[in-house]
């Protein structure tokens, strides 16, 4: 089965950097030509007024495809329509140029395109002037000029990834601009989730932060906490969680065995349950009752809750039950979900990236030609609705085996990140139109 083409959103030629949204995703996604999929190549290009004329698209090889891209940028223009008409003397793949007419040879040159052309024309004519076929004219100019052009190509796009390179060394710094003019300044790449987390802590809203596996949420939650000058603790919940884990108990001696929950509801700590929706129901009569009073009876007696006490609650699932890639997960009562702000996090590509620019001592193709396996596979698990995650945590796995080249090589890695645990049919959709 052909693969659904991409929805182009936009282009940029000075960077090389495509914007489009795979089919039957509501994400927009932004990666370099280079990282493009055929499929999604051959779709810019129809979105650029490019022409394809002989044979289907996906017959185009691959050189073909990237040299149309290097015409097509000469013409494309955005505007309301996208592109500019194409006029109908340039819609095959390689220009026709005009019956040639007698020209003297050059005595010199400007080192323009036109001059170069008339110049390469000029030598295979000489003084003959016949009536000259045109395509056999555009054929030999484009036999000659091929090799430039490829190599120019090559040059464009390694220069693009330099200045890329390049800027993501730099050192940076996210400002974030919270209501009562308070800025915070934080060194590095931030989620672009990260300021909703921040602003809705700063403001004492409980959160439930809903997503796939390793989107980064529990991360982002202790980040935004001690961006904000907050303490911050943290338990993971379990069908084995009992109310004791969160309440604490009274011991044979008569003592109170405390909890992080209760100091961070007595201190006004900002405290995180991760994957909530893994928990035994039980503890959410606890959380409840922590959540809609001012007061909270523990083993030890009454405890006031302090007004910066936050809770977060991390989660694969909407709080709806088990789904086909998260079996065991519970459903939520409602009123608890009513007390929590709820904000979806999902995969953050400039934070993948830097996650693969920290993992020293790897070569930059062989880091760039990874992302773009990644990329690839987690686009085709979206595309097939497979139920397997390749999560940036596959990224950063790979990365590091992948610095032992004379112990990993690409199949080796995709197969114990990537793959591991699918089955047959699964793995053919996954690997489609990967090459490594």
């Amino acid at each position: 089965m052909a693969l659904k083409k991409p929805t182009i959103i936009s282009v940029d030629t000075e960077t090389n950097r495509v914007t489009y949204r795979e089919f039957g995703s509501g994400t927009n996604k932004t990666d370099r030509w280079s990282f493009l999929s055929k499929n999604a190549k051959t779709a810019t290009l129809s979105f650029m007024g490019h022409k394809f004329v002989g044979k289907p698209p996906m017959h185009f090889t691959n050189d073909e495809i990237d040299l149309a891209y290097i015409q097509a940028k000469r013409q494309y223009c955005p505007s309301p329509t996208g592109f500019e008409p194409v006029p109908p003397n340039t819609e095959s793949e390689i220009p026709v140029p005009p019956t040639p007419k007698p020209q003297p040879k050059p005595t010199s040159s400007t080192g323009g395109l036109d001059d170069i052309l008339r110049g390469v024309v000029a030598e295979v004519l000489g003084d003959f002037v016949p009536e000259v076929d045109p395509a056999k004219v555009a054929s030999i100019v484009s036999t000659l000029l091929t090799p430039t052009l490829t190599t120019m190509t090559e040059a464009t796009s390694q220069v693009a990834e330099l200045r890329s390179a390049i800027d993501r060394l730099r050192p940076k710094v996210t400002e974030i601009h919270l209501s009562d003019n308070e800025i915070i300044k934080l060194d590095g790449i931030q989620h672009h989730q990260f300021p909703k987390v921040l602003s809705g802590i700063a403001n004492g809203e409980h959160l439930y932060l809903v997503g796939q596996a390793g989107t980064g949420k529990s991360t982002i939650a202790e980040n935004a906490s001690k961006s904000l000058g907050l303490d911050f603790a943290s338990k993971s919940c379990s069908s084995q969680s009992t109310e004791a884990s969160l309440l604490g108990y009274m011991s044979a001696t008569g003592s109170y065995v405390g909890t992080q929950f209760r100091e961070a509801y007595e201190k006004g700590f900002v405290f995180l349950l991760d994957e909530v929706d893994n928990g035994n129901p039980n503890i959410l009569t606890v959380l409840n009752s922590a959540l809609s009073n001012t007061f909270m009876a523990f083993p030890d007696g009454m405890v006031k809750r302090h007004k910066n006490f936050v809770l977060i609650a991390t989660a694969n699932t909407f709080g709806n039950g088990a789904t086909s890639e998260y079996v065991g997960r519970n459903a939520l009562d409602k009123a608890f979900m009513d007390r929590f702000t709820t904000i979806t996090v999902g995969y953050d590509s400039d934070v993948e990236q830097a996650m693969l620019d920290s993992v020293k001592g790897l070569d930059a193709n062989v880091a760039s030609k990874w992302l773009s396996i990644v990329r690839r596979c987690r686009a085709n698990v979206e595309t097939y609705g497979l139920k397997v995650i390749v999560s940036p945590r596959a990224t950063l796995k790979g990365a590091k085996l992948l610095r032992d080249k004379d112990v990993w090589n690409f199949k080796e890695v995709i197969d114990a990140t990537i793959l591991a645990g699918c089955k047959d049919d699964q793995r053919a959709k996954i690997m489609e139109n990967v090459s490594f």
